[in-house]
């Protein structure tokens, strides 16, 4: 294929049977004022296309049903098959794209070449790193990644339900520069994600992938944002996880301490962290 004819840009649309709103996102991205387009349904049966694309007859919209695999799963497989050098994925509950979505992210990729994503922030928020740790992140349709870079991540974690977008900005935003859109013109229109959004379940998984997220990179790399030392910061994740409440939570807490002190980090006694969580008290700057 050409690149005249190689679509710039893929949409991944791992969608849901029933769902009221494909219809109107998959118009939304066939609205997109950049032509060289496509977009991968990939849903869960268990027709080979989705009754809510009747009517939609676009060279550019392929269907791919398969049933039993999670939406993290049908992501994975529409990056796998994007034939665009950039990706967006739509994950379930997202809005459809405004007019130039598509256009603008393009253009933001190629301004940035050595950026693996451009992410739309909105003015209020803060930095990506001090979203993630904060313990929430953009949506992932508010950003458009390079193919590659996805691909070398190996797309998202399809053993998670709840923080598939969180563990995803977790894993590249180390490796990778994002650039931060001034203005929020994506699919997301909801604000950030964070792990109070789906329950006891999604703050057990959140604070799953952000401690592995601690062990895999190290607490250096999560003090970039802010101006504490790395014992700080591991201090206030801890708490932060401690006062989930939840005992799964212990055990991940211990790991990611243990890691910490073997990369030379000395932490306060952990003894004294899940006294303070059970009290809800405020750190003190004198915590040993």
């Amino acid at each position: 294929m050409s690149d005249e004819a190689r679509p710039r840009a893929t949409v991944v649309v791992p969608a849901s049977s029933g769902d009221p709103a494909l219809g109107a996102v998959v118009a939304s991205c066939l609205a997109q004022s950049e032509p060289r387009l496509e977009v991968l349904v990939v849903h869960d049966g268990p027709s080979a296309v989705p009754r809510e694309l009747d009517g939609i007859d676009d060279a550019r919209v392929v269907a791919l049903a398969l049933p039993g695999l999670g939406a993290g799963a049908r992501a994975n497989v529409g990056i796998a098959l994007a034939r665009g050098a950039s990706v967006k994925i739509l994950l379930g509950g997202d809005a459809e794209m405004p007019p130039g979505c598509i256009e603008q992210e393009l253009a933001a990729l190629d301004a940035h070449p050595d950026c693996a994503a451009v992410v739309a922030l909105a003015a209020e928020r803060p930095s990506l790193l001090a979203e993630l740790l904060e313990g929430r992140a953009p949506r992932v349709a508010a950003a458009s990644f390079r193919a590659d870079a996805l691909r070398s991540l190996g797309g998202l974690d399809a053993a998670l339900t709840h923080a598939l977008g969180y563990d995803l900005w977790l894993r590249l935003a180390p490796r990778h520069p994002v650039h931060a859109l001034a203005a929020a013109t994506s699919a997301a229109t909801g604000g950030p994600e964070g792990p109070g959004d789906g329950g006891v379940a999604s703050r057990v998984e959140h604070g799953c992938v952000l401690v592995r997220a601690i062990c895999e990179h190290g607490l250096d790399w999560w003090c970039g944002a802010t101006s504490c030392d790395a014992r700080a910061a591991w201090t206030e994740l801890a708490l932060r996880l401690l006062r989930s409440g939840f005992p799964e939570v212990l055990p991940l807490v211990r790991m990611s301490g243990r890691r910490a002190r073997a990369m030379g980090h000395a932490l306060p006694p952990l003894e004294e962290l899940e006294r303070l969580a059970a009290e809800r008290t405020a750190l003190p700057t004198s915590l040993p």
